[in-house]
């Protein structure tokens, strides 16, 4: 394994890191996992704009340099690659309380799916959508200066960090057989109102407009 710090390092280093340690080694990337980021929780009129340029240089900025380096790289070889992009759930669903984090996550559903198209010869684009999951993620998240949200979630509804691997590794297998472009790795009620969102976003406003304000952390 190699350390790399993606907030901190240029595009043409990255270029020359992924040179050295991959396609030199390997002779061809087959798939590329973008994993790096980081949640962020706190209402909007608290947000500290420092954080809200380190969360976005980390969760958006670093992932578009990293795909843009990448590009050059797949297209010269002679195989499909899969770029795989882990994303969350609140890309699709909003969660108030976590304006920031959501944002991000917005913004990296609308940068690869507007991107699938440009690289489809050669390249197949996943977004990976994880809800709650059973890690330590809520606990390194920038805080707005209010209470966890997720303190009263009964641990019933959090997805295991294990099960949420084992999905996570059959989407990528099945990139090509189902010719998945996004899966959502999350329990119910989570998975019911992201196809509300998804496929009835009238009747999703309707909805969510009574739940949402006991969704929001407590000052």
């Amino acid at each position: 394994p190699h350390k790399l710090d993606v907030t901190n390092i240029s595009e043409d280093d990255f270029k020359t890191f992924l040179q050295l340690n991959i396609i030199s080694k390997f002779g061809k990337l087959d798939i590329c996992v973008l994993n790096a980021g980081r949640g962020a929780l706190g209402l909007a009129e608290n947000l500290n704009m420092d954080n809200v340029k380190s969360l976005y240089e980390l969760n958006v900025f670093s992932v578009i340099m990293q795909t843009k380096a990448l590009i050059p790289v797949l297209k010269k070889q002679s195989n499909k690659a899969n770029i795989v992009i882990t994303s969350s759930l609140v890309g699709v669903l909003p969660n108030p309380g976590e304006t920031l984090y959501t944002s991000s996550k917005h913004a990296i559903h609308g940068f690869f799916n507007a991107l699938r198209p440009e690289v489809s010869e050669f390249a197949n684009v996943l977004l990976v959508c994880p809800g709650p999951v059973s890690t330590e993620f809520g606990e390194n998240r920038i805080s707005g200066a209010v209470d966890g949200t997720e303190k009263g979630r009964k641990k019933s509804i959090y997805v295991s960090a294990e099960r949420c691997a084992q999905l996570y590794a059959i989407a990528i297998q099945e990139i090509e057989s189902k010719g998945h472009t996004e899966v959502w790795l999350a329990k119910n009620p989570f998975l019911l109102f992201a196809y509300l969102a998804r496929y009835t976003p009238h009747l999703f406003a309707y909805v969510f407009k009574s739940v949402a304000k006991g969704m929001l952390p407590k000052e």
